[in-house]
């Protein structure tokens, strides 16, 4: 167990991508569809141009200084839910649907101009003022996240609190407790709210309200995520805000597992999380393990790194707009499978 929990996360180094069939890029324009026809197990790509926009990165700081503040302050594609709690009651929309529109829209610009980390929504309630960002690459993460620990960590535990008469106004509450990655590290423990268990018109409100808080014991990388701060560029008002990382994506996906298996499928038709292809965990798999930048702003030659998160991130949503949303941001349960079966090993 402990030699497959060590092996579940490894990926290639730079040195094993090296020593694969190299071939240089040096235009952005159908990098999805290069990636996508490589051979993962013998051959790889080296990107010889930036991603991460260039108003990010100071005259001479570095690449990764710049992904750092993209990470930070990228562009994030705000959905056109409705604003308020009223007109949520009303619309005939479900999240899905507002999803699709908006992130369909990515195809009609050019892949290589695409410049979102992720996309953005607000809650409806007037108490709550925090935009929810989610970055795609904690969606592809998230995803990792939960097969290793169906497959190999040992089980999410999910507890729900959902027989109390508030529910059907504010949601249950859902306590899910995810192995750690780290062996001999405490478990992280997600404490998820707000997600709508009932069949009821206020589970249209409820579905641009859900976070997560991490419970005692959650593990220590958990933590270290949840203190970055992210913000939306186009808010001049610099809003709080509510970043979904991999933890709070596992827990919601195993949540949505939870129910789903009860036949109540009210939190998977009102997420406002995007759930992953089987292609898109494959588009992710070749950027972990067939991609590398060349950057020299690296301190060592031959100058050539593995993508960071917010350049993953980009990518991911290049992706999105090269192959359509259904592609790669819906899940289909027929076409992909449990998502515990995804493969995120090293292609061999």
């Amino acid at each position: 167990m402990s030699g497959q929990r060590n092996s579940f996360y490894k990926e290639r180094t730079v040195p094993q991508i090296r020593a694969l069939r190299t071939r240089d890029i040096y235009r952005p324009r159908g990098l999805t569809h290069k990636l996508l026809d490589l051979d993962p197990a013998e051959e790889s790509l080296i990107i010889c141009f930036p991603i991460i926009p260039a108003r990010f990165k100071r005259h001479n700081g570095s690449w990764r200084e710049a992904a750092l503040k993209c990470a930070k302050h990228g562009n994030l594609i705000k959905l056109s839910q409705p604003k308020l709690k009223k007109d949520a009651l009303a619309s005939p929309e479900i999240p899905l649907t507002v999803r699709e529109r908006d992130l369909s829209a990515l195809q009609q610009m050019p892949e290589e101009l695409i410049p979102y980390i992720g996309y953005c929504y607000e809650p409806v309630w007037s108490r709550d003022k925090e935009i929810r960002i989610v970055p795609a690459d904690s969606l592809l993460e998230g995803t990792r996240l939960f097969a290793f620990a169906e497959n190999i960590g040992g089980k999410i535990e999910v507890k729900p609190y959902d027989d109390s008469r508030a529910v059907e106004e504010k949601g249950a509450e859902v306590v899910v407790r995810i192995p750690s990655r780290r062996k001999g590290e405490p478990a992280y423990l997600v404490k998820l709210v707000h997600i709508p268990v009932f069949a009821n018109n206020q589970r249209k409100a409820l579905a641009w309200s859900l976070k997560s808080r991490a419970g005692e014991g959650a593990g220590p990388l958990y933590e270290v995520y949840s203190t970055i701060a992210y913000r939306f560029l186009e808010d001049p008002s610099q809003s709080d805000t509510f970043t979904f990382f991999e933890q709070t994506v596992a827990a919601h996906i195993a949540t949505l597992g939870y129910y789903w298996n009860k036949k109540n499928f009210v939190p998977m038709e009102m997420s406002p999380l995007a759930l992953s292809s089987k292609a898109l965990a494959e588009f992710y798999r070749r950027v972990c393990n067939n991609f590398l930048i060349r950057d020299p702003t690296v301190t060592k030659k031959p100058y050539l790194r593995k993508p960071y998160r917010a350049e993953k991130s980009i990518l991911l949503m290049r992706a999105v707009g090269a192959l359509g949303h259904d592609a790669t941001l819906f899940w289909d349960p027929q076409r992909d499978g449990s998502m515990r079966t995804y493969d995120w090993s090293i292609p061999s």
